[in-house]
């Protein structure tokens, strides 16, 4: 029987005055601007105030470190909230990180509901299964999460254009901008506000502006954002990451990891975990809310309208429409997405420490050529348009194998490859093993989370 949420999964803003005279986790209605200028109103969460209230639990429980609870501030000045959860002395780190692109608000909730998750069920004197794997974990791993890394730009979707994608940043295309003591780049006149966070890391960095008209920076680490959190990763050289967004069901893999074997390895254990979660949820009746479900069920409908090849079944036809919609894609931005993205935070992670750093994408992949919605009908959910109720399938789905590359963390690898294909997992470092262990499936412990959780 599930112990966990106590709460409606709801979005979450950044802050309003609202939200002061309010009990801890008490929503409360917030305006949204659409794009064309169309209000609504949701019901969100403060995230300024569950942040503070998983850090005071925290500390209580003796998994949150006291004095960490911001990684830097905004270009406007917000603070960009922090927890630093777990073995504050243990070398097995992992950072979870969400809303660097600020239209993308399920990625906020997936990096938060994954501390308040971890946070609010650990139990010092686990006595159940379930509760001893949670205790393993933050006894033996040091996790960051930083839900929310582009706190300006995520505001804008809510004050002004609910597709923004930026940060809030101003900027000059090539205007000298101080780095510390070092100016970059010559002096033009195109006036930019916003910058892509996810294109603005030292890594194969080039400045420019995208196809989808987005600004790169005018050099590595201008904006502050960014800074704060390659700051935090050259700091702590993390085992492994997730960076979480939203274009489309994917889990990517660094480029330059290609022949990495153990994060082979990893990502076919997670890929194994996500396919588990999703026929769990399904056979539940859990893995879609009502409107994707019935848009979904449109798509599936003009499917049977079609003529339907000698060489398969209705069945099997069926089938392949259902795995459209939730099936997952493996592989590096190219292979998934069709280009390579420069200066990404996960290809910088894992040049600062090669380990298991992904950037996963979530729902929707509410697309068909089957059946296309009007503009009405909210075209396929996409970013901020995704609604509430897709907040909690969509954790579920990705919480085993978040648990799992949690647990993998704590795995510093020594690859064999003999005739055997032995695979040697051991704690700690090459040089120097700490409570050497072999863990051949790190994963498997969690393919059965989801059958007591919902």
């Amino acid at each position: 029987m599930a112990i966990w949420p106590t709460r409606d999964f709801l979005y979450h803003v950044y802050h309003r005055n609202e939200f002061d005279s309010l009990q801890d986790w008490q929503p409360h209605d917030v305006s949204v601007t659409r794009k064309h200028g169309r209000i609504i109103t949701k019901q969100c969460y403060s995230l300024s105030k569950d942040m503070a209230a998983l850090h005071r639990i925290g500390v209580e429980k003796g998994i949150v470190d006291s004095e960490v609870t911001s990684i830097g501030k905004s270009y406007w000045g917000k603070e960009l909230w922090a927890l630093k959860v777990g073995n504050k002395e243990s070398n097995s780190k992992v950072l979870i990180l969400g809303g660097l692109h600020a239209r993308e608000w399920i990625s906020i909730e997936q990096a938060y509901y994954l501390a308040e998750y971890l946070i609010v069920s650990y139990n010092r004197d686990a006595a159940t299964k379930r509760e001893k794997r949670i205790k393993h974990l933050l006894d033996n791993r040091q996790i960051w999460f930083v839900p929310l890394a582009n706190p300006d730009g995520h505001d804008y979707t809510f004050y002004k254009d609910n597709m923004w994608r930026q940060n809030r940043g101003l900027n000059f295309h090539g205007q000298k901008r101080k780095s510390g003591n070092r100016t970059h780049g010559r002096l033009k006149t195109t006036r930019m506000i916003g910058v892509d966070l996810n294109r603005n890391y030292d890594i194969d960095f080039e400045s420019k502006i995208g196809n989808d008209g987005c600004f790169s920076g005018p050099c590595a680490e201008s904006e502050p954002e960014t800074k704060a959190i390659a700051e935090l990763i050259r700091n702590n050289t993390f085992n492994a990451s997730i960076s979480y967004h939203s274009l489309w069901p994917a889990v990517l893999r660094p480029a330059a990891s290609g022949d990495d074997p153990y994060l082979d390895w990893v990502i076919k254990g997670m890929e194994e975990l996500i396919n588990n979660a999703q026929e769990n949820l399904e056979n539940k009746q859990m893995l879609w809310g009502a409107r994707l479900k019935e848009y979904r069920d449109k798509c599936l409908k003009k499917r049977k309208e079609l003529d339907i090849s000698n060489k398969e079944s209705q069945a099997e036809s069926y089938k392949k429409d259902l795995e459209k919609f939730r099936k997952y894609e493996f592989g590096t931005d190219k292979d998934v997405i069709g280009y390579s993205a420069t200066g990404d935070m996960t290809e910088y992670a894992y040049n600062q420490k090669q380990g298991s750093h992904f950037t996963i994408e979530l729902r929707p992949k509410a697309q068909s050529e089957l059946y296309q919605p009007s503009y009405n009908e909210e075209p396929h959910f996409r970013f901020s348009l995704l609604p509430e109720d897709e907040i909690k399938p969509c954790f579920y789905e990705n919480l085993p194998a978040a648990l799992a590359l949690i647990n993998c963390a704590g795995q510093q690898n020594e690859i064999k490859t003999g005739a055997n294909k032995e695979v040697q997992i051991i704690t700690g470092t090459v040089d120097k093993p700490a409570k050497c262990q072999i863990v051949r499936h790190c994963w498997k412990v969690f393919l059965d989370w989801l059958e007591d959780e919902l």
